[in-house]
């Protein structure tokens, strides 16, 4: 199963305002592809917050194309597939921000989440975030570059499969009841856990 796992770097607090995007292919446990844009968002308009975080600047982004410049090249990667991220809430936020922004319509995909799947898999954990989980398999990467969080993402996943003996994501997510996102035009909903239905009394 190919995997694509994305992660968008944002200019304000704006959803619509991706200045960067990171593309990891992972096939199987193998990682097939790396892909990064830079993206230049409305008016090339950063908060000093979010600069602070990435590093990206309006220097950088100046003579970037805009989202719907570049949306043709990421399209094919989750059209049709299965996408994930860690924090999948955040980036599936921006790639719809940014969409309607521009007035493209959504593609039809599903999703998991590494952040739900950690918490899942390793509730004892003080703190589920991306560095944090990373750092607990001994998985060294540059936090908030794009790419590189895109990458530690799809390094995090084939830890947790080895961790539980789980075959791909699918069953990851099935053993301990995460159901998976969905976003297109019909419905969107997150990745999230899934209550398990008490049984009924006789």
């Amino acid at each position: 199963m190919e995997l694509s796992f994305i992660d968008f770097e944002t200019a304000t607090g704006d959803r619509a305002s991706a200045c960067a995007l990171g593309l990891v292919v992972l096939d199987g446990r193998r990682v097939a592809e790396r892909r990064s844009w830079l993206i230049r968002p409305p008016a090339n308009a950063y908060s000093g917050f979010n600069i602070a975080i990435h590093h990206i600047t309006p220097e950088m982004t100046r003579h970037a194309p805009r989202f719907d410049a570049v949306w043709p090249q990421i399209r094919p990667y989750l059209d049709g597939c299965v996408a994930v991220a860690h924090n999948a809430s955040f980036d599936m936020g921006v790639l719809r921000g940014c969409l309607e922004r521009y007035g493209l319509p959504l593609p039809e995909l599903r999703f998991y989440c590494t952040l739900v799947l950690g918490r899942a898999v390793l509730p004892e954990e003080p703190s589920h975030k991306l560095n944090l989980l990373c750092d607990r398999f001994g998985i060294r990467f540059r936090h908030h570059d794009a790419e590189a969080d895109a990458w530690a993402a799809a390094q995090l996943l084939v830890k947790l499969l080895e961790f539980t003996g789980a075959g791909d994501i699918a069953e990851l997510a099935a053993a301990h009841g995460v159901g998976p996102g969905v976003v297109g035009a019909q419905a969107c909903s997150s990745c999230r856990r899934i209550p398990r239905r008490k049984s009924k009394r006789t």
